[in-house]
């Protein structure tokens, strides 16, 4: 199942209407519950998940995932474009079919990995093959559930509520297990616009990430380092964020 987390924005689905016909079908929106009817009226399927921030709503999505006999899942955010490395090495948005592809390329990589996503635009990567191991996930996260099971990771495991950095603290559980991850160089993502309206700007506020960001220090120590945070739209300042030894994590645990 693809499953695409939103919140307060019924009338502004980036992802979901760039998503070919045939992925809606069987795409699954997660909202709030008195937002469900709206997207229903708008023709999108919408499941109401009552959880009120980003990183429960994740871990309500892997149980509602588990629940309906679902060995993989993928994640998107609500607000992003998918897009592909050309053999010039530009990066443009994908068609109908190279989105096909992409989502068959990430099951088809959960056959090998416990966790799967895309490499971000903004990243760079100057990496000329196909994919890179042992690195960040964002905006597009795709799991083997069997794996997370086995594991008992979670994305609010030892963080406060609400919190952010749910992905840095999924994906640092699952290298220190032992399972390594494969993000695309083909296929990238370029996200919406940091702290839009809606979304988890309805709850992020600076005391929340900055308090994430040292719980994410507290519960993996030696990988996660604090760090002051550049100035991030409508955040107030002293904000701190977090620097990772993705690398050193693999099996650390």
């Amino acid at each position: 199942m693809i499953y695409i987390p939103t919140r307060g924005r019924v009338d502004k689905q980036k992802t979901y209407h760039r998503l070919p016909q045939s992925v809606k079908d069987y795409a699954v929106l997660v909202c709030p519950p008195d937002e469900v009817e709206a997207h229903n009226i708008r023709g999108r399927n919408a499941v109401g998940c009552e959880a009120e921030d980003i990183a429960a709503t994740r871990d309500w999505i892997i149980e509602h995932t588990i629940e309906n006999g679902c060995a993989h899942l993928m994640m998107l955010d609500d607000d992003m474009i998918l897009q592909r490395r050309r053999e010039d090495g530009r990066i443009t948005n994908c068609d109908d079919q190279e989105m096909l592809d992409a989502i068959q390329w990430v099951y088809n990589s959960l056959g090998d990995y416990a966790h799967v996503g895309f490499g971000t635009r903004f990243l760079g990567y100057n990496e000329p093959g196909e994919h890179v191991n042992t690195t960040r996930m964002m905006y597009a996260l795709a799991y083997d559930v069997r794996v997370l099971t086995d594991v008992g990771a979670t994305f609010c495991k030892g963080m406060p509520q609400p919190s952010t950095m749910e992905d840095f603290n999924m994906t640092l559980q699952l290298l220190k297990a032992g399972y390594d991850n494969c993000v695309s160089l083909e296929w990238r993502i370029t996200p919406g616009q940091s702290n839009a309206p809606g979304g988890c700007s309805l709850w992020r506020t600076t005391p929340v990430q900055s308090r994430s960001a040292v719980a994410l220090a507290a519960l993996h120590p030696g990988l996660v380092t604090v760090r002051p945070k550049k100035e991030w739209r409508d955040m107030e300042d002293g904000m701190m964020d977090v620097r990772v030894k993705w690398k050193a994590a693999l099996g650390h645990g």
